[in-house]
């Protein structure tokens, strides 16, 4: 099945090796850098030597200092490289090819590094049944765009996705947290685990019913989530934006 075939009736494609593993290295290292700084800072630990140090660290910033943490949240949707990879050729030439012919992001990149001690509500690290279109209402084609920057296997807590679901329209009816929910019963056994390589990028409908997988893990399950609304869908125009 093409890409193209497959978004329409599947409503999502992984784009395999989309970008170099090493890029992606270089971004969670930058905003590993923002977490040390204020590690140190406080004095929880001057170095570390393996990844389970630092996030033995970082679970103690964010259990001692959880307004810095935040802060420092906020930084890492402001890196500059961040940025680079939402406006790539890579990311918007394979846009244009899915029929998103003039792609606008509707809101600013946001990083997540989903874990149950990096969060005080279980819905920050684990994501309730819910669509995206609820929330952004733009173009019908509007286009999530998911990186992650680790392998997603089964331990990490891959996202959850319901085959189809995107021709279902908008089915939201409650809200849990900041995510428009809807009542899951009826979907639940629906799912099917989305597990993907480093360098892979996730592209789905704004419809397609998702949901956090669980991360039993002891790593944070650091990630990017991009939406692109195209400014030529007819609607959209009709809308006025």
């Amino acid at each position: 099945m093409n890409e193209i075939k497959q978004l329409n009736q599947k409503g999502y494609v992984i784009k395999k090796n989309l970008f170099d593993p090493q890029e992606l290295d270089n971004l969670k290292s930058e905003g590993q850098k923002i977490f040390f700084n204020q590690i140190k800072k406080f004095g929880i630990t001057s170095e570390y030597s393996t990844e389970e140090d630092f996030n033995s660290s970082l679970f103690r910033l964010f259990k001692e200092h959880p307004d810095v943490f935040i802060n420092c949240a906020q930084q890492i949707q402001n890196l500059i490289s961040v940025y680079r990879v939402a406006v790539s050729d890579e990311i918007v030439n394979t846009l244009k090819s899915y029929g998103v012919s003039f792609p606008t992001m509707i809101v600013k990149p946001v990083v997540f590094f989903s874990h149950k001690n990096l969060s005080k509500k279980v819905e920050n690290w684990k994501t309730p049944p819910h669509q995206d279109w609820a929330t952004i209402q733009s173009s019908l084609d509007t286009t999530i765009v998911w990186v992650p920057w680790v392998d997603i296997t089964k331990e990490i807590g891959p996202l959850e996705i319901f085959e189809g679901s995107h021709k279902l329209g908008n089915i939201t009816s409650g809200k849990q947290g900041d995510f428009k929910t809807f009542n899951d019963e009826e979907y639940k056994d629906s799912y099917v685990s989305v597990e993907m390589e480093k360098g892979d990028a996730l592209f789905f409908s704004s419809f397609l019913l998702h949901k956090s997988g669980n991360n039993i893990s002891s790593n944070p399950r650091w990630s990017m989530h991009l939406r692109y609304s195209n400014l030529d869908e007819s609607t959209n125009i009709q809308r006025g934006y």
